[in-house]
């Protein structure tokens, strides 16, 4: 019944978007987002960017580094029907370069490696960890008192591009996403050792987004 009911909200979805004079195609690592600043993730679904001739800057926009310089200011400056706004960096989505497109995660911005139904990126964060006291003590210092300590690591995601929702990609994130959209995959998932669930987690990434599509509408005059 589940598969039923996305099977007419895809063809519901694909006859909208014909009838209002566009085309569609799905959302999979040969689709290309528009190059610009993404403000937020309605932006991203509707590929639908601030673009380079939108914004106010001193920086070179021929520049091929244009939006490395400019996610390291502070603010960003662009015009939007007529009106100028501003925009603190840290609060875009994210951007899009030559194609490629990048989310903001913590401090920095990270790459989408996968494109579908579930996207997946790495990111580095900041991680704070309490040593012993018994180890960490000194003379002059509180034998009660936890030291925290903070290190930079890589971690995993996944991004679910029909709510913009971010998960950190383990395979018991991955079986909750498949219990919810695809109980026969959850089925094979689940039989596996934990060994084996890890091991084959990207395998199982890629069958949900074979079976499962996210459409992109695309104006026919960009085509």
């Amino acid at each position: 019944m589940r598969g039923v009911i996305v099977i007419l909200f895809l063809m519901f979805s694909l006859q909208l978007i014909n009838a209002q004079g566009d085309t569609v195609v799905f959302l999979n690592n040969n689709f290309e987002f528009k190059d610009g600043i993404y403000l937020d993730f309605s932006q991203v679904r509707d590929n639908s960017p601030v673009l380079r001739s939108q914004i106010i800057t001193d920086i070179d926009k021929d520049d091929v580094d244009f939006y490395e310089k400019l996610i390291k200011q502070d603010f960003i400056r662009f015009v939007d029907s007529g009106y100028t706004k501003v925009i603190q960096t840290n609060q875009i989505w994210g951007f899009c370069d030559e194609g490629t497109l990048y989310i903001h995660w913590t401090d920095d911005f990270a790459k989408i490696l996968t494109k579908g139904y579930l996207g997946f990126f790495v990111a580095t964060q900041k991680v704070t960890t309490y040593e012993d006291p018994f180890y960490m003590t000194s003379y002059y210092e509180d034998p009660y008192m936890q030291y925290p300590r903070t290190s930079q690591e890589t971690r995993h995601f996944i991004i679910d591009f029909s709510t913009g929702k971010i998960y950190s990609f383990t395979p018991q994130n991955l079986m909750e996403i498949l219990k919810q959209r695809d109980p026969e995959l959850y089925q094979k998932y689940s039989k596996l050792s934990r060994h084996k669930k890890r091991k084959l987690i990207f395998y199982y990434l890629r069958q949900f987004n074979q079976r499962h599509h996210i459409p992109m509408k695309i104006k026919k005059s960009e085509l």
